[in-house]
């Protein structure tokens, strides 16, 4: 349905355009799809859907950019709740500037961070990273 919406230019899609969208002859914004099917997957797990932006006021432009929030208590912290930022990436190759900026901003308040990428599961630190697939188990 959101590729319907994204793509139509009018009432009707053709069957034409599915048809070129899946032999790659139109481009899509993958990673809007990849985030949409992640805000679903936690919807239906019970998260509300959280995400943080931060300006820089020099020039105006988002400097930090976190998809997704999720709260949950962690041990190591007594208990105490701790903000988790979830990165959505659709391609292999990536950048993680946000998440980095994030935890530098927020320190001691932030709980695991979690990337989402069509890879496998990668651990290191506090980040973990993790298939697409998986959104709707955190």
């Amino acid at each position: 349905m959101l590729a319907t919406q994204a793509l139509a230019d009018n009432m009707l899609t053709p069957e034409n355009l599915y048809r070129d969208v899946l032999n790659g002859k139109i481009s899509i914004n993958e990673g809007m799809l990849a985030e949409n099917i992640v805000a679903q997957q936690f919807a239906s797990s019970g998260h509300k859907l959280y995400y943080y932006s931060h300006n820089d006021p020099e020039t105006n432009r988002s400097r930090i950019e976190i998809d997704f929030l999720i709260a949950r208590p962690y041990d190591n912290a007594a208990g105490r709740f701790r903000v988790s930022p979830v990165e959505v990436k659709s391609s292999g190759w990536y950048r993680t500037a946000s998440l980095d900026e994030f935890k530098e901003k927020f320190g001691s308040r932030v709980g695991n961070e979690y990337v989402l990428h069509p890879k496998q599961m990668v651990r290191e630190r506090d980040r973990i990273s993790l298939p697409l697939y998986m959104a709707g188990l955190l």
